[in-house]
């Protein structure tokens, strides 16, 4: 009987610990979980907004949820999401990731951690301009206000970060080696070589964003580039979240699509399908399910039953016309 107790006692006081909210986690979880946060803010908000703004998709005339967007209004509080999964998801888990993998020694993951933090630091201040950098993911030393930096530092530190990266990549390793990422690599599935053209693809970029406001420190970039004959994403290489059919794991616009009752909030802009046309750019029957746009900011003046066009399943609009690709599984692209 004592015995007994003893292991009910045990066993008792161990109910309060939840399994979904372990207190430790290895970095080989941590990293599909960052790839998977900065898909979701950059295939559902971001897109959004970005496809409005870019006057690639305008408000139905059904619908009117976009409006304030139409008109260049946001709420205060529309870039919260975004801002917040960037910053307190993505970038914490890919810190972690630096921590601990400098403490068990596996570089591969410390240089997929920093090419990634380059990439979502650019994807921030891109989106945002000045943004908290030097001082951020610093709440546990006391910093609960960092200050936002200037964008050209920002820049700076992340041309840092993708070096670094780059300097630590061993593309000699083959898929499959122990203490590198695998199939829990959502973006590259652990082919080192592909990390390496995606980062040097993204110093790139960098190097060209820079260009206009620090020309010595871009062209200086782009040399070290062709110095080592750097080779960039090649064609077929893609740097992609990919999705499945099943709940959770379905594209974020997709997703979206669901959460909002099946209702299709997006429709083709006249701006971009006007563009296409007259260039016979054949990608309009990619990303579109047709080529009927409405003239952007109209939608709720048009008449009910106006011809549109949607999104099409490639880039996971709700709109599955075609009966061939499911908007579910399309992927998010970074690069």
């Amino acid at each position: 009987m004592i015995g007994f107790f003893s292991a009910c006692k045990k066993n008792f006081f161990n109910v309060n610990t939840n399994p979904n909210n372990p207190a430790d986690v290895t970095v080989d979880y941590l990293l599909p979980s960052a790839e998977a946060a900065i898909g979701q803010a950059l295939g559902d908000n971001l897109a959004i907004y970005g496809g409005i703004w870019g006057q690639f998709w305008t408000q139905n005339p059904a619908s009117s949820q976009y409006i304030s967007l139409e008109q260049y209004a946001p709420q205060s509080n529309d870039m919260d999401y975004p801002w917040g999964i960037l910053y307190q998801t993505a970038l914490i888990d890919l810190q972690t990731i630096v921590t601990k993998a400098t403490t068990t020694n596996q570089t591969q993951y410390i240089a997929v951690a920093k090419i990634l933090q380059a990439y979502t630091y650019q994807l921030i201040s891109d989106n945002w301009g000045d943004v908290p950098y030097s001082q951020a993911l610093q709440a546990q030393s006391g910093i609960l206000s960092p200050m936002y930096d200037p964008q050209k530092s920002v820049y700076t530190g992340i041309l840092k970060l993708v070096n670094d990266g780059l300097a630590l990549l061993d593309t000699t390793l083959a898929k499959g080696t122990p203490g590198i990422p695998a199939s829990n690599d959502l973006l590259c599935q652990g082919q080192m070589t592909l990390w390496k053209h995606f980062a040097n693809t993204l110093k790139l970029k960098i190097c060209l964003r820079l260009s206009g406001i620090d020309p010595a420190t871009a062209q200086n970039g782009i040399a070290s580039l062709n110095a080592v004959s750097a080779q960039y994403l090649q064609s077929g290489e893609e740097v992609e979240v990919n999705y499945s059919t099943t709940g959770g794991n379905t594209n974020p616009l997709y997703s979206s699509y669901v959460s909002l009752g099946n209702i299709q909030n997006l429709v083709a802009s006249s701006t971009a399908i006007n563009y296409m046309n007259t260039y016979g750019d054949w990608r309009l029957y990619t990303f579109y399910t047709g080529a009927n746009g409405i003239t952007q900011g109209a939608g709720p003046k048009l008449a009910p039953g106006t011809p549109v066009s949607y999104p099409s399943a490639a880039v996971g609009g709700g709109n599955d016309a075609s009966g061939i690709a499911t908007p579910a599984t399309a992927p998010v692209i970074l690069m």
